[in-house]
């Protein structure tokens, strides 16, 4: 099947990005996603009707837009995306804004590759939940995903009404040197409470942030994911 439209998200300050993106002429659509979110792992599905018609609407202003000019060097620790509209692509950094006729497309394949990482669409997903007993790492999909254990680490913060930070708790070293142990291969079903995660107290209208970092076997090897759930107490 033809790809259509394409994204990728790559690079970037370790642990780096690793996203990716493609929507074939049917509407299929595939999503590998590492980075931020509560959900990472692989995902796919086919777009609705309302979708395809976004989708084709976008494509031709970025096909009438043509060739996209050559971007400014980017700094060395910057993610890079790259946008594909049938033959024309376009690259730039991370988060970069974008004006003209490739303007829809990059709006809607940033907020897609967010929005389509669902538990319903999971091949191979890794969610975080926040429970009033830790954070918990849980499997969606039917397909294997192998994860290494030892390299897990989790950043808890408490934030008051104002997105302040008024308390923290951590959980692992972070070291990139240490050793990684051996991973094991998870599936439907699998769940593992993080144990010894402190919650911080949270002010009256605050709420607390978690965030998690587990190294995962991604299509190119092994990846360091980046997983991030809020939730008020």
């Amino acid at each position: 099947m033809t790809v259509i439209a394409a994204y990728e998200r790559t690079g970037g300050a370790p642990p780096a990005d690793d996203e990716r993106l493609e929507i074939d002429a049917d509407g299929g659509w595939r999503l590998w996603r590492t980075m931020g979110g509560e959900r990472v792992g692989s995902f796919a599905g086919r777009l609705s009707a309302d979708r395809r018609r976004r989708l084709a609407s976008a494509i031709g202003g970025a096909s009438d837009a043509g060739a996209a000019p050559t971007p400014s060097r980017p700094r060395p620790d910057a993610a890079q995306e790259a946008f594909r509209a049938g033959r024309h692509t376009l690259g730039l950094s991370a988060g970069r804004p974008v004006e003209g006729g490739w303007a829809a497309l990059v709006s809607l394949l940033r907020r897609w590759s967010e929005s389509l990482a669902a538990v319903a669409a999971a091949e191979a997903a890794l969610s975080v939940e926040l429970l009033a007993s830790g954070p918990v790492l849980t499997r969606a999909g039917r397909a294997p995903l192998r994860v290494w254990p030892a390299t897990l680490r989790v950043d808890v913060y408490a934030r008051d009404e104002d997105g302040i930070v008024t308390g923290r708790s951590s959980l692992g070293s972070g070291d990139e040197d240490a050793p990684r142990g051996d991973a094991i291969t998870t599936d439907a079903g699998w769940r593992l409470p993080i144990e010894g995660a402190q919650l911080p107290p949270v002010p009256a209208g605050g709420r607390l942030e978690a965030w998690v970092w587990l190294d995962i076997e991604g299509p190119d090897g092994t990846v360091t994911a980046r997983l991030v759930v809020s939730a008020t107490p």
